[in-house]
């Protein structure tokens, strides 16, 4: 009724009957519903303003603490750069000293700009590198350069600030400036079952139903599609490509997730990737499905190491809550339920009993906490309990892991208080292998290879319910307006509220094409999709309907017929690249030995591999303090410019007998124009260097083969310092 266009004869259901609406009526209620619906928007538009106002306090004053301590982190410095831009216009013309010294440091250092994965750039990002982009954009000489990666179809990094719209802005804004571009179509990982699995799908969007904002989405892909190629260097791969279902004996019920679960483990025990030398890689939606996926693989085959990268729940388990309780009953007296806790387990026997004084128990542990670390506190009670208790791999592992965490967290000088709350909320991520089954988000999978994917979570879909209604500029991304979101009836009653959830549904069905192409593009040789049946009247679009519907099915289609996999079991087959293909896995056979690493200690200190090394630049100009007669001391000049040049000039140089040191001799003269003494100098060195050896004909250096880099850069760890730095000339 309030939706734009509404007339007399306005149709409305109620009780399943169709109901027609005389004018008098529909203007009635126009009016009715106009008010209430005001009184909604006016009830959002002071949540938002609340929302903001708390958060405007909160980050005011955690930037007051950040600066203040000097811990910000690199979203910090960020904002905090792109806010004093903003502020102040963002152009040369108003911006503050500060920045312009900022810029000018920078521009005089940087001459070359090579940007990549830039479509998850965020807006905030680019605020900063702009004025620093144009700079360069607009040098009219050939000494600079800007160079830019991107991938839009990549872009799954949204929601946290990335903006893929930047690439198409950059490209518009610089017309005339930038060259041509390349787009880059063939694949150097995947086998050609899977290059040709993602042409079907991702070329062939149009058999899948969509709404109007969907095809909003759907045309601005097809806008960047270009068909894929393999590799002439992968077309030998095996490869096979198949979308199962589980099977289940209940044809009239949908699948349940532990399905799926044991699914992906009867693939799995048919395949035998690790056995076979395969990297593996289970890329799910979300942290949850993760760590359940993980404990029924490592419930069933115990003995192949499962790593879970990122969100790992170490409360999934009755031994790692229990040690936590202990160590919150030691360091807090007055906490009754930890010490309970722990005198109702199997660690009973190395407690006071119920009713007894607890002081001395306390006291003690307080000191051997301090004289063994919390690592070695940790293992002594883990050793205990998993005396206690039936044999469990899987409750040695999360008790081996948190003595690792324990390691770690004693790194950070934090007060052991906050432990427990870490292992509580955050968690740790697990460190990943090619000799495990590598489980996490497809967002971490960006940028990895596996020989086999497997895919188990592609029924999740636009499920996202937005608090919040963001409308951003269209070539930009920027903000302008927020709203919370009012409820889904009130939609359709206002334009500006129509285009907003437009074009929020539209930016969420790019994501789920984005995601799902990150998905499918991890597999080097093996793809395994698996779907669920979602019910004969199920319009949800997800990933797996898209699958479907773009192979030529239905998303609601029952499956039928049967692939066999290990130990009798067998899975629905939606679809496969070929049944001659479905044994590509027996290319490498089992073997014969066990490749399963073995345990480390508990509470062993593992080496920090993100440890930052110290940073050393041999090549690198520095900086000291000098006299300030040392600015006007000729002999000091002249023998800086003596040096840059004999540098140039051999530079230039592969060998003596393929350049015309005369005419490279007279090229620096005309360029530079030095003074007399400085240019017979150079002369004189010129002409020394050029009878060096290393400089000689190829045939003159007695060796067969030669090759010569010069000015070769490198980067390399020596003795736990970073070194970075260019050899002159390398033969």
């Amino acid at each position: 009724i309030l939706a734009p266009g509404a007339e007399a004869g306005t149709v409305i259901t109620v009780s399943r009957k169709e109901i027609s609406l005389p004018a008098a009526v529909v203007a009635a209620l126009r009016s009715l519903l106009g008010s209430v619906f005001a009184r909604e928007l006016e009830a959002c538009r002071k949540r938002a303003l609340g929302m903001y106002q708390l958060l405007a306090l909160y980050d005011s004053v955690h930037r007051q603490r950040a600066v203040e301590r000097g811990i910000l982190t690199f979203e910090d410095a960020s904002r905090l750069l792109a806010r004093r831009r903003l502020a102040t216009g963002g152009d040369g013309a108003h911006r503050d000293e500060a920045l312009l010294w900022i810029d000018y440091r920078m521009d005089g250092r940087i001459d070359h700009w090579l940007l990549d994965e830039f479509q998850d750039t965020s807006t905030i990002q680019w605020e900063i590198m702009k004025g620093m982009a144009d700079e360069v954009l607009q040098d009219t000489g050939e000494n600079r350069s800007f160079f830019c990666v991107g991938d839009v179809k990549q872009s799954i990094y949204r929601w946290r600030g990335g903006n893929p719209r930047l690439m198409t802005h950059l490209r518009d804004s610089y017309q005339g400036r930038l060259g041509s571009g390349e787009v880059l179509s063939t694949s150097y990982r995947s086998s050609p079952q899977v290059i040709d699995f993602v042409n079907r799908i991702f070329g062939h969007l149009d058999a899948v139903t969509l709404n109007e904002p969907q095809l909003e989405a759907k045309r601005r892909w097809d806008a960047l599609w270009k068909d894929h190629q393999c590799a002439p260097g992968n077309r030998p791969l095996p490869g096979y490509v198949a979308l199962l279902e589980p099977h289940t004996d209940d044809r009239l019920g949908k699948q349940s997730p532990e399905d799926v679960y044991q699914l992906v483990v009867d693939v799995l025990a048919m395949i035998q990737p690790l056995q076979r030398g395969y990297t593996v890689g289970i890329l799910v939606s979300r942290n949850s499905t993760a760590n359940a996926l993980a404990q029924v693989i490592r419930t069933t085959f115990p003995e192949w190491p499962v790593s879970q990268l990122g969100g790992a729940d170490h409360l999934n388990n009755m031994a790692v809550p229990l040690i936590l309780s202990l160590l919150k009953a030691v360091l807090h007296p007055g906490d009754s339920l930890a010490l309970r806790h722990g005198q109702l387990s199997p660690l009973a026997s190395h407690l006071p009993q119920l009713g007894e004084d607890a002081t001395t128990w306390r006291a003690e542990e307080r000191e051997r906490l301090h004289r063994e670390d919390l690592a070695g506190w940790i293992k002594c009670w883990a050793d205990r309990l998993l005396d206690a208790i039936p044999p469990s791999r899987f409750l040695a592992y999360r008790l081996q892991r948190l003595g690792e965490c324990a390691a770690h967290f004693e790194t950070t000088g934090a007060n052991l208080d906050q432990f427990p709350n870490l292992v509580a909320g955050a968690g740790f991520s697990e460190e990943g292998s090619s000799q495990a089954i590598q489980i996490m988000t497809v967002h971490k999978a960006k940028g990895l290879e596996f020989d086999l994917v497997i895919l188990p979570e592609l029924m999740g879909g636009l499920g996202r319910k937005d608090q919040m209604l963001i409308r951003e500029e269209e070539e930009t991304g920027r903000p302008e307006w927020i709203l919370k979101n009012p409820a889904s009836a009130w939609h359709g009653a206002d334009e500006t509220i129509v285009q907003a959830v437009h074009d929020n549904e539209r930016d969420d069905f790019f994501d789920l094409l984005c995601k799902l192409y990150v998905a499918v593009t991890r597999a080097k040789r093996a793809l395994i999709g698996i779907t669920t049946f979602p019910g004969e009247s199920s319009g949800a679009l997800s990933g797996g309907a898209i699958l479907k519907e773009a192979l030529g099915g239905n998303r609601n289609d029952r499956v039928s017929e049967q692939l066999p996999l290990s130990d009798g079991n067998s899975a629905l087959l939606v679809y496969e690249s070929s049944a001659a293909e479905r044994i590509w896995y027996e290319k490498k056979p089992l073997a014969e030995k066990d490749r399963t690493p073995p345990p480390a200690p508990l509470g062993e200190r593992r080496p920090n591999r993100n440890t930052e090394a110290v940073r050393r630049t041999p090549s690198a100009e520095a900086e000291a303090p000098r006299d300030a007669a040392f600015l006007f001391d000729a002999a000091v000049l002249d023998s800086l410019e003596i040096g840059h040049a004999v540098h140039h000039l051999l530079e230039q140089v592969t060998w003596v007998d393929d350049v015309d040191p005369d005419a490279l001799f007279a090229a620096w003269l005309a360029a530079d124009r030095p003074g007399d003494r400085v240019a017979a100098q150079v002369r004189q060195h010129w002409e020394t260097s050029l009878a060096v050896q290393a400089l000689a004909a190829p045939a003159r250096t007695g060796y067969a083969s030669v090759e010569v880099w010069n000015e070769y850069t490198f980067d390399c760890l020596l003795a736990g310092e970073w070194v970075t730095g260019a050899f002159d000339r390398i033969v």
